[in-house]
């Protein structure tokens, strides 16, 4: 009977170990899936990290192209703008001598002198009122 309960026991210990191996192994086997998910994880946060850098950067450069866009425009608007008002400068310029010289024909020279230094202190509305007065002002 000894010999039988011996043998029981050894055979429950022996079903107990291999019970504990199978758990065992059980066990390291999840435990290695568990860390596969987990590099796997790491490896696609870091590729959506990558991207979405990725994105922000294109997103700053997007905006740069903007900013470098619109001062471009408004730069170029800047010298259209100049360039009308030179081609006003210009013509105003072409004008005040059409009437310095209708003033220096009509007037002895020290008036013409006078009248030139006059027309750079004044407006263009203002040389033509002055260039119709004197064209109507009988000479002295």
């Amino acid at each position: 009977m000894l010999a039988a309960q011996r043998e029981d026991n050894e055979r429950r210990q022996a079903d107990n170990d291999s019970r504990q191996q199978v758990q065992l192994q059980m066990m390291l086997a999840h435990r290695e899936k568990t860390e596969l998910r987990l590099i796997e994880a790491r490896e696609s946060a870091d590729k959506q990290m990558r991207l979405l850098q990725e994105m922000h950067e294109m997103a700053a450069r997007c905006r740069e192209l903007e900013t470098e866009k619109s001062v471009r425009r408004e730069v170029e608007e800047h010298q259209v703008s100049l360039a009308w008002i030179n081609s006003g400068r210009a013509e105003r310029g072409r004008q005040r001598s059409l009437v310095k010289r209708e003033l220096e024909r009509q007037r002895p020279s020290s008036v013409a002198r006078v009248g030139f230094a006059i027309l750079s202190v004044i407006t263009m509305r203002q040389l033509l009122m002055i260039a119709l007065l004197l064209v109507r002002a009988p000479l002295p």
